[in-house]
């Protein structure tokens, strides 16, 4: 990403925000971040591989453990988590969508998005 280590800092530095980066023996494979609201929802706002570990068969794995530290985090004010969400796009992987249902994902809203 083409963010400078000051943004990646005060990115980092919010009250709910985790991240974490996932690696195959010592090369890095992908990255989660978290964002635990003060509501008890959590929020995976960013997930992928790198483009090295697509189509290896690391994506549900990953996924599986994400999903697992979005329902284990708490809210700043300490609640659990009630919910995890995430958003895809047309734009992801052909096996985003079917890989977050696998894991218990299912679709709370479409929307259709002019080009442009």
């Amino acid at each position: 990403m083409s963010w400078s280590d000051a943004q990646w800092e005060e990115e980092l530095s919010r009250p709910g925000v985790r991240v974490w980066i996932a690696r195959v023996d010592e090369d890095v494979a992908g990255l989660v971040e978290l964002e635990a609201e003060p509501n008890g929802d959590v929020g995976i706002v960013v997930f992928g591989l790198v483009p090295e570990f697509v189509g290896k068969g690391f994506g549900g794995a990953f996924l599986t453990l994400s999903t697992r530290l979005a329902w284990n985090m708490r809210a700043p004010s300490g609640a659990a988590a009630r919910r995890v969400w995430l958003q895809t796009s047309s734009r992801d992987h052909p096996h985003a969508r079917p890989n977050y249902e696998k894991r218990g994902f299912c679709v709370f809203r479409t929307e259709q998005r002019g080009m442009g």
